[in-house]
């Protein structure tokens, strides 16, 4: 019984034979998480990012190798993130202090939201008002009435596409790994644990001190 039970080592070594070649097949990206890139049937999508902070900065730099989308408006309340963004995307979008104004531009078919956390819920609601499409990243509310608010808007709106982000949700690496689990190659999968560590980079820490000229208040938005 305990021998049925056991992983034989040809059955190890096998596993680990599907495990090499499929990792083989996926190539690096400069220390990115290898990005799934979907072509589209059509034209590229305009879009628009609000908030061009670390994590703002940090899309459009994979964004900008993305060819069936083109950003065509960035916005962030801090001039230095701003001009960071505009620099990052290299293409000479327009640029916004407020969010509202890039909402109103016709060009702008969708929007990233990568905002602090505190305004994801009024800026997307704000967005699919709008009539864009949205992609917020996590978290996407705090509030439950947040969420069912927001489901309740994106139902009304069925032409709209509301989608929120995961981490490495879109990597090959975690798709990779999700189809060999799917296809029985590493035999069947009852448990995952899984950690995530990050140390105080001096370059770019957690408590980083905010810029001069900004506050540490929460503003109203809507």
């Amino acid at each position: 019984m305990a021998q049925d039970q056991d992983v034989s080592r040809r059955d190890f070594v096998k596993a680990a034979g599907a495990v090499s070649a499929v990792a083989a097949a996926i190539p690096a990206v400069h220390g990115a998480p290898a990005v799934q890139k979907v072509r589209a049937a059509n034209d590229q999508v305009q879009y628009g990012i609000i908030g061009t902070g670390s994590r703002g900065t940090y899309l459009l730099k994979h964004l900008k190798g993305i060819d069936n989308g083109k950003c065509v408006a960035v916005c962030d309340i801090n001039a230095e993130n701003l001009k960071h963004g505009f620099d990052t995307i290299g293409n000479n979008p327009k640029q916004f202090k407020d969010y509202r104004e890039l909402l109103a531009q016709k060009d702008v078919e969708a929007v990233f939201v990568t905002t602090p956390l505190f305004v994801h819920y009024p800026v997307t609601k704000d967005a699919l008002e709008a009539g864009k499409h949205v992609f917020c990243e996590k978290c996407l509310v705090f509030k439950p009435e947040e969420v069912h608010a927001l489901r309740q808007l994106s139902r009304e709106r069925p032409k709209q596409v509301l989608q929120v982000g995961l981490q490495r949700r879109y990597s090959k690496y975690y798709q990779t790994a999700r189809q060999m689990i799917e296809k029985g190659i590493l035999g069947k999968v009852t448990n995952v644990q899984a950690q995530w560590h990050r140390n105080t980079f001096a370059k770019d820490p957690w408590n980083r001190p905010l810029p001069a000229g900004l506050t540490p208040r929460r503003t109203k938005i809507g």
